[in-house]
């Protein structure tokens, strides 16, 4: 048998159920209670359509704000992504006032814009120094996240977060060097024999250490001419 057919053959056996059922009712009405009747039905109705309209209603205004905030969600994260780094802002606004160095891992796919003077330039001696950088000592300079920043390649870089330490290394997925290491507060440590590779092996001089500091640390003595304190800048000098 065609669908058509018995889908059809389906449909008129309801309505004549419907319809006997209907007559059942309401054959036994007075025809006051039969208009009675039929205006209880209509009430009825109309009463279970205003309910699903305003169901709807409420369901397509609680839809259209979720994609309102999603949309405004997804316009801020696109936003974000494509803000330039706020060196390379300073740069273009200040221009040749402050001076930009770039700097790029071994393997050039990581490239790091330090933007004017940093806030210090320091040989550190330090335990934790040592134990998160595998060395006697560490020559940085140290800046901000705002004047030192991935300018390109970020996805390569990787983060190793000392289990004890609040310390951070930033080094290359791809090549293993270190661009930079934080500290609690954030700051960024960037080694000095990092610039000088990228400056035909010759750190600029207004980059150059100008004092060491936990001097009491150090597991090597380093005799030079620069100023040696026992622990942070404002501890007593290394007398020796």
């Amino acid at each position: 048998m065609n669908l058509w057919v018995l889908l059809d053959t389906q449909i008129e056996d309801v309505c004549t159920y419907l319809s006997d059922k209907n007559h059942e009712i309401t054959s036994g009405l007075s025809e006051e209670e039969l208009s009675l009747f039929e205006t209880n039905a209509k009430l009825s109705f109309y009463t279970v359509f205003n309910r699903f309209l305003l169901a709807s209603g409420i369901l397509v205004l609680i839809l259209a704000l979720a994609l309102l905030y999603f949309t405004r969600q997804y316009a801020t994260q696109q936003k974000q992504q494509n803000r330039p780094p706020t060196s390379a802002v300073l740069t273009r606004i200040y221009g040749a006032i402050m001076k930009t160095y770039t700097v790029h891992c071994s393997c050039n796919r990581i490239e790091l814009s330090l933007c004017g003077e940093p806030r210090a330039r320091v040989i550190c001696h330090c335990i934790d120094c040592r134990e998160l950088l595998d060395g006697p000592f560490y020559p940085v300079t140290v800046w901000t996240d705002q004047t030192a920043s991935i300018t390109h390649g970020e996805s390569n870089l990787s983060i190793y977060k000392h289990p004890r330490l609040k310390m951070k290394k930033y080094f290359c997925t791809n090549c293993g060097e270190v661009l930079f290491n934080t500290n609690s507060v954030d700051w960024r440590a960037v080694p000095q024999w990092l610039i000088a590779k990228n400056h035909n092996n010759q750190l600029p001089r207004e980059l150059t250490a100008v004092t060491h500091v936990f001097y009491e640390q150090r597991i090597i003595d380093v005799s030079d001419n620069l100023p040696k304190h026992l622990r942070g800048f404002s501890s007593p000098p290394f007398e020796g």
